[in-house]
């Protein structure tokens, strides 16, 4: 079983959202395929830490508890790899172009 935290960061000013490229390496889910940003849930991380974490480290911009806001949970088998991902989906709002 994998957790993870998803995002979708919009720009407010913009009305565009980020998308990323997968890495096109063996292990990872949909290599080469582009996807909205997340990233795995650290040990003592809550979701919106994980949250918080992968936007500065996938995107370089900060943001804080107040940017975020719960979407849903989602729950994916990926056959190729046989394992479970349990994600919790947030929109991140930023005022600057991403």
């Amino acid at each position: 079983m994998i957790l993870c935290g998803v995002f979708i960061l919009y720009a407010k000013n913009s009305g565009k959202i980020v998308l990323q490229k997968r890495d096109n390496i063996a292990g990872i889910r949909e290599p080469g395929k582009w996807s909205i940003p997340g990233g795995h849930k650290e040990a003592g991380e809550t979701f919106l830490d994980t949250v918080i974490r992968e936007v500065r480290e996938e995107t370089g911009i900060e943001v804080s508890s107040k940017d975020c806001f719960f979407l849903m949970d989602d729950k994916v088998f990926d056959k190729k790899v046989n394992r479970t991902i349990f994600c919790k989906i947030y929109l991140v709002l930023v005022e600057n172009e991403c």
